[in-house]
């Protein structure tokens, strides 16, 4: 049954070596009741040429040219005049399964719920998957507390926007903040506590490419404060709010701060690792009262981290520098 119409939104910018497998993987969807909203955000490359050809040979396309205002402007955009009774996200370097949408609808409806869900895989450049994971292909339905909570610990619920399906209601009044970095963290929560709770499915049908220039972009300057920024901001947001999940608001304002704190040094943000500094008693702090429950939910990675600030914050930078030369090495293998 496909009465109901999903707008899919795609921000399209510099992504042109990706974007027409991005957009067949969209068209070659089994629920065919799709608005397919490109906007080319200003996008110096062919993108915007390569939209327009797209939209020639398919009704279900509507372009939107603009001048470049960044990815949450762009979103906003396509919200602005989306038609659909849900609507989608996918990033314009990324692909999705053939039944991704169809799955979607399917949970959402099936479940009576607002809000649906699938599991995503990474894959780089040559289309080989980025450290495989298992997946159980089961289905699980969590209310609006323990959804905050699996979003807080990062593991099977995160913050992307774009492998979920959202009855429109849920973004009437909820648009991405404009001129920030972690867009999706700024407004994952807010959209989490509208909806009537979640339904997952545990199986890979987006498809996340992980590009190596993504990376390094990642990793500016204000993309790294824009970090710490929305993190702090949603720590103090739901604190003390639901006390139950407490733990997990301390551990993932913790774990994430780890993060902040490795970036400062191996890129050489002096002014930033002053501000991890003046956080650093707080982290201390939340270290000392949790201590088991967040040695027991770091992954590796950020125990090594963890085991550089506690050993000494200034002098590992050279320690965490060659960590990050290592998983970029991976990557690019």
């Amino acid at each position: 049954m496909e009465s109901d119409l999903i707008s899919v939104i795609v921000p399209v910018y510099k992504t042109e070596p990706y974007l027409a497998k991005c957009i067949e993987s969209i068209l070659d969807q089994t629920y065919s009741n799709l608005e397919i909203i490109l906007v080319d955000d200003g996008s110096p490359d062919n993108c915007g040429n390569i939209c327009d050809e797209f939209a020639k040979k398919d009704s279900r396309i509507v372009v939107i040219h603009q001048k470049n205002g960044g990815l949450s402007n762009a979103r906003n955009s396509a919200l602005n005049i989306a038609k659909g009774n849900y609507i989608g996200f996918v990033d314009s370097d990324d692909y999705i399964a053939s039944d991704m949408f169809e799955t979607l609808f399917n949970l959402a409806k099936n479940h009576h719920s607002n809000l649906a869900m699938v599991s995503f895989d990474e894959v780089n450049e040559n289309d080989h998957i980025i450290n495989p994971k298992q997946y159980t292909n089961q289905i699980q339905t969590l209310d609006c507390v323990h959804s905050i909570k699996e979003l807080l610990i990062d593991d099977k619920i995160q913050n992307y926007v774009w492998n979920k399906l959202y009855h429109r209601d849920l973004f009437e009044t909820i648009r991405f903040p404009e001129g920030k970095s972690f867009e999706d963290i700024s407004i994952m929560i807010e959209v989490f506590e509208k909806a009537n709770g979640i339904v997952y499915f545990d199986s890979p049908k987006y498809h996340y490419l992980k590009r190596s220039t993504s990376i390094v972009n990642a990793h500016s300057h204000k993309t790294v404060e824009d970090h710490v920024e929305v993190l702090t901001k949603r720590y103090q947001y739901l604190e003390g709010k639901y006390p139950e999940i407490e733990f997990y608001n301390a551990y993932s304002f913790f774990s994430m701060m780890l993060f902040f704190y490795k970036n400062t040094l191996v890129f050489d943000f002096e002014d930033l690792f002053q501000k991890f500094e003046e956080q650093y008693p707080l982290l201390i702090h939340l270290y000392e009262t949790y201590k088991n429950d967040i040695l027991n939910l770091l992954d590796p990675y950020r125990m090594i981290i963890l085991s550089c600030m506690l050993w000494d914050r200034k002098r590992s930078a050279s320690i965490l520098k060659q960590l990050e030369q290592e998983k970029l090495n991976k990557l690019n293998s």
